[in-house]
């Protein structure tokens, strides 16, 4: 279990979106963040789930942690954009990034954790691709 935490806490700190200059530039940081994660093992998933369910407390460090390294930084980025790339004033930024994260983690533990893809198979890379394209068009409006 160890092990698992300890990875789990790597993969926090793999998204840098310092010095974007544009839109596309994070747009891409973000895809190939989700795209990373894609790549994580089916137990860290299984890992996140026992902790959410059975241990609030661990549940809580490990929530801060994302927070911190990953939501957080995705604000900060589309706070910005309101000033410099045209995002909406009036948007819930908080609110649009967690539906953007929760989105792909759930649509993630659904297809592979819970085994949803031998019933109905989706491409992982056009979720992710469709899940930025709809929250950039959702910060715009």
């Amino acid at each position: 279990m160890q092990k698992l935490c300890e990875e789990f806490l790597n993969l926090t700190t793999t998204l840098d979106l310092s010095e974007l200059k544009s839109e596309k530039e994070f747009k891409t940081k973000l895809v190939e963040f989700f795209k990373f994660l894609q790549k994580t093992e089916n137990q860290i998933y299984k890992l996140m789930l026992y902790v959410a369910m059975y241990r609030k407390e661990q549940f809580k460090v490990f929530n801060d942690i994302f927070n911190i390294n990953i939501y957080k930084k995705i604000e900060a980025v589309v706070k910005q954009g309101t000033i410099n790339w045209g995002y909406s004033k009036k948007i819930n930024i908080k609110l649009h990034v967690r539906l953007l994260m929760y989105s792909i983690y759930f649509f993630t533990i659904q297809q592979q954790v819970f085994g949803a893809d031998k019933i109905e198979k989706f491409n992982m890379n056009d979720v992710i691709n469709t899940a930025v394209d709809n929250f950039l068009h959702g910060i715009k409006t």
